[in-house]
């Protein structure tokens, strides 16, 4: 990333320009380096190295000799970011003169730009002589960690009116005696922004909310390599414990069973004119299989996901998406992996289905979860995405791996046998290709219609209305509310019923897929029905009244900068005037500007258990796999997983191995049964959910003895344990390295 250093007169600017600082902890050249290039504001050397890289209780134990050693190899990396390096206990609070020749140290020998230390307004006289001689100091108030036995652990600090303003006060001294910063710790978000505000220097938070002038994380937390202790503040961006165990067992198993290191083949010693005398042989569809050639049709979640998995293992892949060439009613780019409707991947909780599965996907080493992860934004318990990042970074990570080619044109028919191909064209196929599937798998399609939520500018959203919150306090506050009274409410949905909609076609009924329905659609259903679904009030108590709303409608995060937002389970088939004038009749709302309107789409799935195997073979062309919506799963994770089994499995038939069909105890297995196994009368596209497995325990007159928390959390390790033995069983890991 080319851009300036960041200096204190730059920190300032973001403050005075509402500019958010990031601040990341590192401890060591490489992860420095990797912090700098991504355009991290300050890289703070962080005494927390005593717990995540030495392995001890708490920060106390760590030395200046040891905060010197780590800085100067941050310092080293650092080109761009401004290194900020921690005082240790016991170094700044004896003396003056102490103070002033350790954070001396750190700047001369370790090459820090500034230091930190912890401490309210009885270190005052330490902020005064170290700006006196030149050394910029971030002050750290509110939960101090070397203060952990004083505090009796680390317990949030200001939660009264008298310990409030003695942290205000303290703020405020700090920055008088020279503080070009602030850290507040472990405090209440009202405190944080309070304090925020009444300081003219930059605040960065940490377990404070979101209304400091920037935030700081542990790089461990963030990267998923500290499992001892999650703080509820702290989101996981990756899991790099599970890739580096995933690592070092294939390491090891190879080194055990003599796969590495491997001698080099005998035509890796052909000269290039020994190469250049071998004459070219045409190819036909039967020699594609010797060759370790597969076709990928379709460039969205399924499809990436099976192109990436089989070039992974080694097989040459050729991806054909239509986009841009011809777009679908429902997209708008040409990337890959675009996502139409929602941008949320579901929830994150770790004892729920769609949890479950993901956590599956991420020991799998899927790309759609490791890449959803890298583009988070905040979505309380879920995971959700800014929709643009996330698809160009799948693009390009498939556009770049050297085993995938990329052709932008249109498949109008399947391949034909003798071909190894996985199909993953999506719910909105090609009318051309849809017939020849349906050839193929002499098979008639079902339909259903799925409904897009409008998108709206974050400018246009009244914050003296809404409130930022998440349902029972539960995962930050990453959702804006919109508060309605009883009468706003009843306004409100008269309009509702009273919208003009679009009309469907004289050729087309129109069945809808029950988890996505319209919001008019759902109101039909009784005037209270949306009260108990997407305008649910329950577990949140707006700060203007101190009650609960009658109802309330959500907004969540369309991006990582906050300046988009969608209407949460307000997918509508409303005319696109009929949506700016009653959804400006939302609190808050009322000067809305729509950056994308509501609309309905086709989607289009096959009656999987009539026609695929369980390894989502087509049972009459078993060269043809099918993965994706269209086999009659719903949803962006569940798709995802279609295409990896496809795509894994198609590189195991091209490599002459048996395919390889998941436990029907884990997530994958659970939808793979449900999808080929199910009655073919009553088949419709499902959710993954808990009650597609097996029972942990029997039930006892039509009733469970075990709470659901606790059958939940026995059908997760179930499923874990079991994906873990299929794993080993059948090398799903190991012939990644082909």
């Amino acid at each position: 990333m080319n851009k300036s250093r960041i200096t204190l007169p730059t920190l300032q600017k973001k403050k005075e320009n509402g500019e958010k600082i990031v601040v990341l902890t590192a401890y060591d050249f490489p992860f420095a380096k990797l912090a700098d290039e991504a355009g991290i504001d300050i890289i703070l050397v962080g005494d927390t190295l005593g717990i995540v890289v030495q392995g001890k209780e708490n920060t106390l134990p760590v030395t200046m000799d040891q905060m010197v050693y780590h800085t100067q190899m941050v310092s080293r990396a650092a080109k761009q970011a401004l290194v900020l390096a921690d005082m240790p206990f016991m170094s700044y609070q004896s003396s003056l003169q102490d103070t002033l020749e350790n954070a001396g140290r750190l700047i001369k020998e370790g090459g820090a730009a500034a230091v930190k230390f912890e401490g309210g307004a009885h270190l005052v006289d330490r902020v005064e002589i170290l700006t006196k001689y030149d050394i910029p100091v971030m002050a750290h108030i509110g939960l101090t960690p070397q203060s952990v036995h004083r505090m009796g652990g680390y317990k949030v600090q200001g939660r009264n009116t008298e310990q409030a303003q003695q942290l205000i006060d303290a703020a405020k001294q700090l920055e008088s005696a020279g503080a070009f910063s602030i850290v507040l710790e472990g405090i209440p978000n009202a405190l944080a922004q309070a304090i925020t505000a009444a300081v003219h220097i930059p605040t960065i938070g940490i377990g404070a909310g979101p209304h400091c002038d920037g935030q700081v994380l542990v790089m461990h937390d963030l990267l998923g390599l500290c499992t001892q202790f999650h703080p509820k503040f702290v989101r996981r961006y990756a899991d790099f414990t599970s890739i580096a165990s995933d690592a070092f067992s294939r390491y090891r198993s190879d080194v055990q069973n003599g796969k590495f290191p491997l001698e080099p083949k005998a035509t890796n010693r052909q000269t290039l004119s020994q190469l250049s005398q071998q004459k070219a042989k045409p190819m036909d569809p039967v020699a594609k299989n010797t060759e370790k050639k597969l076709i990928v049709v379709g460039g969205g979640l399924a499809g990436s996901e099976a192109a990436w998995q089989a070039a992974e293992r080694g097989v040459d892949v050729t991806l054909y998406e239509m986009r841009p060439v011809k777009l679908t009613p429902a997209h708008e780019t040409g990337q890959l992996a675009e996502l139409v409707c929602s941008n949320s991947l579901g929830s994150l909780k770790a004892i729920s289905a769609p949890g479950l599965l993901k956590e599956e996907m991420r020991r799998l080493g899927s790309l759609i979860i490791r890449t959803a992860e890298a583009c988070a934004v905040p979505a309380g318990g879920a995971l959700a995405v800014d929709r643009d990042r996330f698809s160009k970074n799948i693009s390009e990570c498939i556009k770049k791996h050297p085993r995938i080619t990329v052709l932008h044109e249109e498949v109008k028919e399947i391949p034909p046998e003798g071909t190894i191909a996985v199909v993953s064209s999506g719910p909105l196929t090609s009318e051309a290709l849809t017939e020849s599937l349906k050839i193929a798998a002499q098979t008639e399609h079902l339909y259903f219609y799925d409904a897009i939520s409008p998108i709206l500018e974050a400018d246009g959203i009244d914050m003296e209305i809404v409130f930022r919150a998440s349902r029972y306090g539960k995962g930050g506050d990453d959702y804006l509310n919109c508060p309605m009274n009883e009468a706003e409410y009843d306004r409100f949905y008269e309009a509702l019923m009273a919208g003009e909609r679009v009309k469907a076609k004289s050729f087309e009924k129109i069945k809808y897929f029950e988890g996505c329905l319209p919001i008019e659609v759902l109101a039909e259903r009784g005037k209270k029905t949306p009260l108990f679904g997407p305008m649910k009030p329950v577990g949140l108590v707006d700060p203007r009244t101190g009650e609960q709303p009658f109802a309330v409608v959500q907004l969540r995060a369309e991006n990582r900068f906050g300046t988009a937002y969608s209407l949460v389970g307000f997918q509508t088939k409303m005319t696109w005037p009929e949506q700016r004038r009653i959804f400006k009749m939302i609190p808050g709302l009322e000067n809305a500007n729509f950056l994308r309107l509501g609309s309905l789409h086709r989607n289009t799935f096959l009656n999987s258990p009539r026609i695929l195997s369980e390894s989502l073979q087509l049972r009459t062309q078993p060269g043809l796999f099918l993965a994706g919506q269209i086999v009659g799963v719903e949803g962006y994770v569940e798709s995802a997983s279609m295409g990896y089994l496809a795509g894994m499995n198609a590189a195991r038939l091209l490599s002459g191995e048996v395919t390889a069909v998941p436990p029907e105890n884990t997530a994958h297995g659970a939808l793979i049964q449900y999808i080929t196994k199910s009655n073919p009368a009553f088949f419709q596209p499902i959710n993954s959910n808990f009650g597609l497995f097996s029972p942990v325990v029997p039930m006892i007159k039509g009733r469970y003895k075990m709470k659901k928390t606790e059958r939940y959390q026995k059908i997760v390790a179930r499923a874990l344990d079991e994906l873990s033995l299929w794993i080993t069983q059948y090398g799903i890991l190991n012939d990644i390295s082909k």
